[in-house]
């Protein structure tokens, strides 16, 4: 399957916990798999969610397929691991027949139904989510009150409403107070467009602490005495550097044993993710989003000549801050010591820094990576591996 392009989109429950993952499979030509509903995508994305290491990707949450009617039929006899999975049907130009005889089929198999309706909930649409257990409405261009009136109008139904596509931090705010259960977008992402300050104070101390992790010329004893200052911070740090993911034979019990075991630089990289995992006020999702980011951009880097697997990690890592800190990213990045060509490539994607983060990006969305030269296959196995990693590594955190 390396082929083809795997990714995932989280979807959000009411209180912005992880409630399964949209499974996406972009085909040889490189399309993001959630643009095209037909069979032949469907299958790409019936045949990967069957994998029987798909839950490396998954994790421990289920997924969620958008199939079509005829594929999903076929669905209805596969497994897709212990969680209950999520099938959502596009119902264009179906008999109402047919889609009823699909959905029984995955009912009676134990997955959960969401059916695809238009803004108004009129049609067949409506009348075939008396049998599902989802709503599924894209909230494009719908205002705060348009949204309240499509809840409205689904509530007959007694089905749970997932709002498709929010693309801002207060379009989910407006999609929450209308009502809707779940949500799917990239708002996670980005700040509050309505932050027109630099930093918050609340946030201020720890970007002091991100920066000192950001000196290439810390000493190895400053970084522990600065570490060892924040007793919550150690703490949580020592804990995940016991854990399975590093796999050490023996108990770390300091900074400075830590540094010894680890080196330098691999406790400034995971010191950096404890701080932005910190961050309590986002979901959880956007640190692995960074994870994910961070751990493609390393292992791509070598394919742009680029050397510094460190900084291309931080590159990835720092890539969400504007989301973390509701800040623009050019105010975010003010009190760090980053080089000149880090900040060009996290604010204007500029530099061959740039060109990886910009890979990196087009992974996440489910597209090729133009004009870099990164063969196809290696692409898509380069970024399966980064979200295996970034599943693995967050489990612990």
């Amino acid at each position: 399957m390396s082929s083809f392009l795997v990714t995932r989109r989280p979807v959000f429950d009411r209180g912005l916990d992880l409630t399964a993952y949209e499974l996406l499979v972009g085909g040889e030509d490189g399309g993001p798999g959630s643009a095209d509903t037909g069979d032949a995508v469907s299958s790409l994305v019936l045949e990967v969610a069957s994998e029987g290491e798909i839950s490396s990707i998954l994790g421990e949450h289920p997924a969620w397929l958008t199939l079509s009617v005829p594929v999903a039929r076929e669905a209805a006899g596969a497994s897709f691991g212990k969680q209950r999975t999520t099938i959502e049907l596009r119902i264009e130009g179906r008999e109402p027949d047919e889609v009823r005889s699909a959905i029984e089929g995955l009912k009676t198999r134990g997955h959960a139904v969401a059916i695809g309706t238009d803004a108004q909930g009129n049609g067949s649409a409506a009348e075939l989510l008396q049998a599902a257990d989802i709503a599924a409405v894209d909230v494009t261009g719908l205002n705060a009150s348009q949204m309240e009136e499509v809840v409205e109008k689904l509530k007959p139904a007694r089905v749970a409403v997932a709002a498709a596509n929010i693309d801002a931090p207060e379009r989910h705010e407006e999609a929450h107070a209308a009502g809707f259960d779940l949500f799917r977008g990239e708002f996670f992402k980005k700040p509050r467009s309505r932050t027109a300050g630099g930093i918050p104070p609340s946030r201020l101390a720890m970007v002091r602490l991100l920066a000192a992790l950001q000196d290439p010329e810390i000493e190895m004893s400053a970084l522990a005495t600065l570490l060892s200052q924040d007793v919550g911070l150690t703490y949580r740090l020592l804990r995940y550097i016991n854990s399975a993911f590093f796999g050490l034979r023996r108990e770390v019990t300091s900074v400075s044993h830590a540094v010894a075991l680890l080196g330098l630089r691999n406790v400034k990289r995971w010191a950096t993710v404890m701080m932005l995992a910190d961050v309590d006020h986002r979901p959880r999702e956007l640190l692995t989003t960074a994870l994910v980011r961070a751990r493609f951009c390393e292992l791509a880097g070598p394919y742009f000549r680029e050397s510094n697997p460190d900084e291309l990690f931080t590159l990835g890592l720092f890539s969400v801050l504007d989301a973390l800190l509701d800040t623009p990213m050019s105010k975010a990045l003010r009190p760090l010591p980053l080089t000149e060509e880090m900040v060009g490539a996290l604010t204007l994607r500029t530099g061959t820094q740039g060109k990886v983060l910009a890979c990196a990006l087009s992974a996440e969305r489910g597209e090729r990576c133009e004009g870099v030269p990164v063969d196809a296959d290696e692409f898509a196995e380069l970024y399966r591996n980064s979200l295996e990693w970034a599943s693995e590594s967050s489990r612990a955190l």
